[in-house]
């Protein structure tokens, strides 16, 4: 999951992009109309982009993580911050019950997929709370695989299996772009961009071994 700054300057530096990514999709989409917009942050850590998007001017923003000590953390936070359009909730995503929720006007999965043992059912559980746009910033898949050079008409992308030792399973599914971008759009998305980096980005972002997808119901 997300992690605040650690003191890392890679770290921080990934973290300073990806707000710019997604300032720059939600301003498109929204046209800054934040005193309208309601936000979930799945797997929201410590509440870095919460708070980001709270401080914005969003209406209300939910953050919400399995971990019980971020959660607490975030909850400090918030008080010393005092943002009342923001609260945290201790969920985990996998276990949620979409009814307890209302639908958010844009859904946020900041380096979680990847955190997840089951990607696919992570994104079908994203896709019945987002009302407008899934927003998702992740690790992905980006050496070619031999069956994906192979003209095979069904294949639509790969996953690789990588160590996840964050999660109970201690392993998780990481997709291609190219799957990422094919399940969204089995899951309802009408539309999926693939948002640039910024030029001066690092290198992972540049690199193409993460991408910052915007996903449109």
């Amino acid at each position: 999951m997300t992690k605040t700054v650690d003191g890392s300057p890679l770290k921080a530096r990934l973290e300073q992009d990806r707000l710019e990514m997604l300032y720059s999709a939600i301003q498109q989409q929204m046209d800054q109309r934040w005193d309208r917009t309601t936000c979930l942050d799945l797997g929201c850590n410590q509440g870095f982009f919460a708070f980001a998007v709270a401080k914005s001017g969003c209406r209300q923003v939910v953050g919400i993580d399995h971990d019980q000590d971020c959660i607490a953390d975030a909850e400090q936070l918030r008080k010393l911050y005092d943002l009342p359009n923001l609260s945290f909730r201790l969920v985990d995503l996998m276990k949620i019950n979409e009814k307890e929720f209302d639908k958010f006007d844009i859904v946020l999965m900041m380096g979680l997929l990847s955190s997840i043992e089951n990607p696919i059912a992570g994104l079908r559980k994203a896709a019945a709370l987002t009302k407008r746009m899934l927003l998702i910033e992740t690790e992905v898949l980006s050496n070619q695989t031999e069956i994906s050079q192979q003209p095979q008409e069904r294949f639509k992308g790969a996953f690789g299996l990588i160590e996840a030792p964050e999660n109970s399973g201690g392993f998780s599914l990481l997709p291609s772009t190219e799957s990422l971008i094919w399940l969204l759009k089995q899951t309802g998305f009408h539309r999926v961009d693939v948002i640039p980096p910024p030029a001066d980005a690092c290198e992972e972002l540049k690199s193409g071994n993460r991408v910052f997808i915007a996903a449109y119901i």
